[in-house]
């Protein structure tokens, strides 16, 4: 191995987890961790801070014979998801599913096939409940060989004891400088830039469609004008939902119409070795679904995020001092809808909730 002594000391090392933006704690971390890796890993975070890509890149330096070169094969196909020692698992549908447990253990039992290694990422955790107690034995003592890496949101009751045979590694949401000063290098002006960065939420990804987005203007602005349309009366209500829910369509039929160009372009490159297989169509199709479904939560989430800075705003300047406990109450109430969107709730049902209840508060 051409890592060196004075390598290992100063941590000039892994090229291939730099590439992944801030997360500076988090890096540090996982690099001291490869000189001596542990049997599971768990990066908790909120959606959008780099958790996948820094798992990518984790394993590619766990399966990288120079600890994560960022130049080989193993780096190489680790990033793109192809190495045959590293399987990424992620939900089919709303929760991680037993039967998917079942076959994770199946597939830990298996032995590194080129490396010396195997790597399995487990997606969206937070999001198992029996299944997590189906994979407790297998994590906490998997096969000598087998790496586990597990991305999770939060640490929910089912993950108490699954978390605490895991090496955590926090991720937090990137600051918004960062991430205005990535968006200008990528040719936006300043004010779209610190616009984009406070509806982004600290997340980098969410960013980048941002940018391309047109429309995030007016879904912000559906946001911003809820304090000052919402009545506690049925009708107003269900305006302001049928407002954020068409917004939400709207986005999730320009991704859906996405998916369907991505699948045409894998049909095509697929026509001369005979075609797109099955497993291969069904891999784009889940795959697009699943983004609709992180981008509506990230989308609500953020409209979540703008009421609670404007109920804050209020709080520091125009509020008078007996209605602070009101707003305390709405922030609260925001929170812990925010919260809730983690266990894939039905959006009407909790909007309208939602809005009932800060309408309601006196």
């Amino acid at each position: 191995m051409s890592v060196t002594d004075a390598d290992r000391m100063s941590g000039n090392y892994a090229p291939v987890l730099d590439a992944v933006v801030g997360q500076e704690a988090a890096k540090k971390l996982l690099k001291t961790s490869l000189l001596s890796p542990v049997h599971a890993y768990m990066f908790l975070g909120p959606a959008g801070t780099g958790k996948k890509s820094a798992a990518l890149a984790f394993a590619a330096s766990l399966l990288c014979d120079d600890m994560g070169c960022g130049s080989c094969a193993h780096c190489d196909d680790a990033l793109a998801e192809l190495h045959r020692d590293l399987v990424v698992i992620e939900r089919e549908g709303s929760q991680i599913s037993v039967d998917m447990a079942r076959s994770v253990t199946a597939l830990a039992q298996r032995s590194p096939s080129i490396a010396k290694r195997q790597v399995i990422v487990l997606c969206d955790f937070h999001l198992a409940e029996e299944a997590a107690t189906a994979l407790l034995k297998t994590i906490e003592e998997p096969p000598e060989g087998t790496v586990f890496v597990i991305l999770t949101e939060e640490i929910t009751q089912h993950l108490v004891t699954v978390a605490s045979r895991c090496m955590q590694v926090q991720f937090n949401p990137l600051a918004d400088d960062l991430i205005e000063r990535i968006l200008a290098e990528r040719g936006a002006d300043a004010a779209q830039a610190h616009e984009i960065a406070l509806f982004s939420r600290g997340s980098l990804a969410r960013a980048y469609m941002l940018l391309e987005d047109g429309s995030f203007v007016t879904r912000r602005k559906i946001w911003h004008d809820i304090p000052d349309r919402i009545r506690a009366e049925g009708a107003v209500v269900a305006g302001i939902v049928d407002d954020i829910l068409a917004s939400l369509d709207s986005l999730s039929e320009q991704l859906l119409e996405d998916g369907k160009q991505e699948l045409a372009d894998a049909a095509a490159s697929a026509k001369e070795t005979g075609g797109l297989s099955a497993a291969v169509r069904q891999k784009i199709e889940d795959g697009t679904k699943r983004k609709v479904r992180r981008v509506r939560t990230d989308e609500l989430r953020a409209g979540f995020s703008e009421l609670i800075h404007g109920y804050y705003q209020k709080i520091g300047s125009s509020y008078a001092g007996e209605d602070i406990p009101v707003a305390w109450q709405r922030i609260q109430r925001l929170e812990e809808a925010s919260l809730a969107l983690g266990r894939n709730p039905n959006e009407e049902i909790l909007l309208t909730s939602l809005l009932f209840e800060l309408a309601y508060v006196n």
